[in-house]
């Protein structure tokens, strides 16, 4: 049996060896023409709006684009996953300020919801936004861009994922954690790169330059790396990395598991997920259940019941592995409800359940006609009026006096009052008063 030691170095090891960049699954460079390189070196092609131009760029020639000019459409089939992913670029303000009242898209996709990274028209902000309805509700994490200056370049990125959505600028994060939010179900078949003007005509240009797109999060410390140049810069996989997601559906008695390796440099070919429900104390199983890794995450849906699954406190243990051999393992809390009462018809019968006590209808002081009601300690009295005249709880009276629904029209005010009340049904649960209702005024 391996000591704890041999075993922490052996992991080390297999967690090194398996390390590697991750390359963007989509690279627009502008040097030549607007098409990209995607996956394996495919060639991805853009497709012109209007009359976008190539210009002197941050790095060799970029894209000149806005209202005079034009944007740029791509596939979105094997680019863009609405679940996860990064996109970062440079972008140069031509001839506007961040303050000019002006929206600036610079990254846009929408279908059944979207998702978008650019400059909003008021104030001085960079969002990266998701919603999975194109009318909202929508989540953003903004940056402040006050300083921005025509002629400058800027490193912009976003990212989402189920943990949410994170805007960076100049290789920083706008927020500590993403901001949760709901991913878009689907995006449609293109998506658009260039300084889209949306809602408000404008005649101002800019320039976006080495546009990446990655189909997993990136983490800070990568975004932070591109930014100075360094895209060398990898993070190895860790148990600090690996993000655990569980969602339940009592329904169902079922969890979906979402295991990501949380942008670590490690590639999905020979990683696999080992997954199980551990109770308190015990041990991984030899029969995990079992996935591949697509895009740096897996999915996996777990029984909350059957065989050996009783309610209480567990973790959802996962151990990803490389080629047979284990990398890291994270582990994330569990409480399976207890779930009998499901089905349960208790309370659907019309009759008073313990410790509640029936309700009592009494007729006091008839020439008045007060009628009252007692209920769990309370009782509310109600004379001549469709609101009670007194509430009294634990026998202290809480109104000062009898509440009235008074209304103003024209120049006369006038008072909803009751000419006559009487209780035509009482049980242990139902109290039902009824009367004449009419309205008096000056």
């Amino acid at each position: 049996m391996r000591s704890p030691a041999l075993l922490a170095m052996t992991l080390a090891l297999l967690t090194s060896a398996a390390q590697a960049q991750i390359a963007p699954v989509l690279t627009i460079h502008f040097d030549k023409d607007f098409h990209g390189v995607g996956p394996q070196g495919a060639v991805v092609r853009g497709t012109p709006v209007g009359k976008p131009e190539l210009a002197e760029g941050k790095f060799g020639r970029a894209l000149k684009t806005g209202s005079p000019t034009g944007f740029v459409d791509y596939p979105t089939k094997g680019i863009l996953n609405p679940r996860r992913g990064t996109i970062e670029m440079w972008v140069c303000p031509v001839d506007w300020l961040p303050d000019d009242g002006k929206f600036h898209a610079f990254f846009a996709v929408r279908g059944q919801g979207a998702l978008y990274l650019y400059k909003y028209f008021s104030g001085t902000r960079l969002l990266m936004l998701t919603g999975n309805d194109v009318k909202g509700p929508f989540t953003s994490s903004q940056f402040p861009v006050n300083d921005w200056k025509p002629g400058q370049w800027h490193h912009l990125a976003g990212s989402w994922s189920p943990q949410g959505v994170l805007a960076y600028v100049d290789g920083k994060p706008a927020d500590k954690q993403p901001l949760a939010g709901l991913l878009p179900t689907a995006l449609d078949p293109t998506f658009r790169i260039g300084d889209q003007p949306w809602q408000f005509p404008r005649a101002t240009t800019s320039l976006i330059d080495e546009v990446r797109i990655y189909d997993r999060t990136l983490t800070p410390a990568q975004i932070a790396a591109h930014f100075a140049g360094n895209y060398q810069y990898a993070v190895p996989l860790s148990k600090e990395t690996v993000h655990i997601d569980i969602e339940p559906d009592p329904s169902t008695h079922q969890a979906e598991v979402r295991v990501d390796t949380g942008g670590a440099d490690v590639d999905d070919a020979g990683l696999e997920l080992q997954l199980a429900i551990v109770p308190a104390g015990g041990s991984f199983p030899d029969q995990p259940v079992r996935a591949k890794f697509d895009g740096g995450q897996a999915v996996v849906i777990l029984p909350l019941s059957g065989p050996g699954v009783a309610s209480g406190a567990y973790q959802v243990v996962a151990r990803i592995v490389r080629n047979g051999m284990p990398v890291v393992e994270a582990s994330r809390a569990l409480i399976i409800p207890e779930t009998s009462w499901l089905g349960s018809t208790v309370g659907r019968a019309d009759v008073v359940l313990p410790p509640w006590t029936p309700l009592k209808v009494s007729t006091a002081k008839p020439d008045k006609q007060i009628v009252a009601i007692g209920c769990w300690g309370r009782s509310y009295e109600f004379q001549h009026a469709a609101f009670p005249s007194q509430i009294t709880s634990a026998g202290e009276p809480l109104l000062a006096r009898p509440i009235a629904l008074r209304f103003h029209h024209g120049e006369q005010d006038s008072t909803w009052q009751q000419q006559s009340l009487t209780a035509v049904r009482a049980s242990p649960t139902t109290a039902l008063l009824q009367g004449v209702l009419a309205a008096s005024g000056p």
